[in-house]
């Protein structure tokens, strides 16, 4: 039983000497690499959206006053991030 114990020991430690010497001889490599991003962040912007306005197929003027209105809300929003139009 003592032989067996022994047994054991040496080919655990072997096995740990040939793990560790495994890579000993490989030039170290970067395995990953650290990339930035630029990440856009909620903004809280308390604006006052103008009435929507509705459409109307059958009326074409009303699709002036639609375009109007995305234009509006498109400049209020572009406020709050800062930016000017």
């Amino acid at each position: 039983m003592k032989t067996a114990g022994k047994i054991a020991k040496f080919a655990a430690v072997c096995a740990s000497a040939i793990m560790l010497c495994g890579c000993a001889g490989k030039e170290s490599q970067i395995i990953a690499r650290t990339s930035y991003q630029d990440v856009d962040k909620p903004v809280r912007c308390n604006v006052e959206l103008p009435p929507k306005p509705s459409f109307d197929k059958t009326t074409p003027s009303t699709a002036g006053d639609v375009a109007a209105y995305h234009e509006e809300v498109e400049r209020l929003l572009l406020l709050c991030v800062g930016e000017k139009r």
